[in-house]
């Protein structure tokens, strides 16, 4: 959330299924500080009050670009970690795993802006004690320009870590401190993007199964696959979105925690034809074929925060949570009982929400304001240069749409890189990133 020129991150709880939600956490980077990505994981197999781990990236005025760990018990204690190496002064862009298991082991994973060449490379960090001391690998990749980034460990220390190669054919690839590196799409050169991975956690190395979801294409749909060897070779790539003439990005996938399961769970957001709401499945018992995919709510989200889902095997319970489109609305939704929905407190008194996708190769932008207010989006290159002012006037309460055609002011076409669209009310200021090929 965004109040008064700082961004603050919440944690909530519930210990009611969902029907009441208490904030139990709650931090920020300081004044004037931006947020710029964050994961956050649960100590498994506690109930009480377990750890919550939190990797966590922001940029203040003071001190540029930073990159923590934290282990937090709420009302307990809580224990900071600061990367201070130059690889990752200049992150924005983070993921984590931690395997199920007391003092666990963690990776994370993140893209870091390389000023020498105007462009991005790709890290990975991993802790065998919980935390306190990590061991660092990386950068990934001989050429640089690597978006978008995951991670995801098994019980026996072993991890893989997942990025978009936009230098390379925009290929899904993964690295593996057992496996090395190997692509989850195809090499052919195409738009990727929104790279999931997941593997089984209680399945020995080799043995484990990894799976791995993305975003393809232009008219933008979910693709998946999965490795049955923990991640040495992969099968081919299929499309996971729903039939029909509709869009499909934003993929989430999670595994429960049951070791007698061991299985995931996945969403994405679609649009177009008559939807325009959340697709979901279970994996079936044979780990590697989904259940038919489902609309479990009847309410439209905004991309502004990816859905995210979970499943507990234990108590056949999936669960949901996403931001509803339009309004300041964070639901939490039990899948198993169709649109039963419980909504958190709202926190800040304004609803103004960003989004920004690519589809049929433009720029879409979306955003909504709850009073009329001046509002300026502005696309900047790697380098900090304005390349273009899309608006800067009065917009009237409601939804908005704008399209970048990937010009520059003087209407130039830009050339192919990363770029970071500005988005500034007057109460808050937001930046996203994209890729124009």
């Amino acid at each position: 959330c965004h109040s008064s020129g700082t961004d603050t991150l919440f944690i909530y709880k519930t210990t009611d299924h969902g029907y009441t939600w208490d904030v139990v956490y709650s931090m920020n980077p300081g004044s004037g500080g931006q947020l710029l990505d964050f994961d956050m994981k649960l100590e498994p197999f506690v109930t009480d009050n377990p750890n919550i781990y939190l990797i966590w990236a922001d940029s203040v005025p003071a001190s540029g670009y930073r990159l923590f760990f934290g282990a937090i018990q709420p009302g307990v204690t809580s224990i900071w970690y600061e990367f201070t190496d130059s690889d990752y002064d200049s992150t924005f862009q983070v993921a984590m795993d931690v395997e199920p298991d007391s003092n666990p082991f963690i990776v994370i994973s993140c893209i870091s802006l390389y000023y020498t060449a105007g462009e991005t490379q790709w890290y990975t960090a991993s802790s065998a004690d919980g935390g306190a001391v990590w061991d660092v690998y990386g950068p990934h990749t001989s050429s640089m320009g690597p978006m978008e980034v995951t991670a995801a460990c098994n019980d026996s220390d072993v991890f893989y870590v997942g990025s978009i190669y936009t230098q390379s054919s925009n290929r899904f690839r993964t690295w593996g401190n057992q496996s090395g590196f190997v692509n989850v799409s195809s090499a052919n050169d195409t738009v990727r993007y929104t790279p999931n991975i997941v593997t089984q956690k209680y399945h020995a190395y080799p043995s484990n199964y990894v799976y791995g979801l993305y975003t393809q294409g232009t008219d933008p749909r979910v693709y998946y696959n999965y490795s049955t060897d923990g991640g040495a070779n992969w099968q081919t790539p299929a499309i996971w979105s729903m039939s029909g003439d509709v869009y499909s990005n934003n993929p989430n996938m999670r595994l429960g925690w049951d070791m007698t399961v061991d299985r995931p769970a996945a969403c994405c957001y679609i649009e177009g034809g008559s939807f325009d709401s959340l697709v979901a499945a279970l994996m079936t018992s044979d780990y590697y074929s989904w259940d038919g995919r489902i609309i479990p709510n009847d309410y439209n989200l905004t991309t502004t925060m990816p859905a995210q889902i979970n499943a507990s095997m234990v108590h056949n319970g999936r669960f949901l949570i996403y931001r509803e489109y339009n309004v300041n609305n964070i639901w939490f939704d039990r899948w198993d009982h169709y649109n039963q929905v419980e909504e958190t407190p709202n926190i800040l008194p304004d609803a103004n929400f960003f989004s920004v996708f690519q589809s049929s190769g433009i720029i879409q932008i979306r955003f909504s304001t709850p009073t009329n207010q001046q509002i300026k989006i502005e696309v900047y290159d790697i380098l900090g240069r304005n390349i273009n002012t899309l608006a800067e006037r009065n917009f009237s309460a409601g939804e908005h749409n704008l399209e970048w055609n990937m010009t520059g002011n003087n209407g130039e076409k830009v050339v192919a890189g990363t770029y970071f669209i500005n988005f500034t009310t007057e109460t808050r200021k937001e930046t996203k990133s994209v890729q124009v090929f």
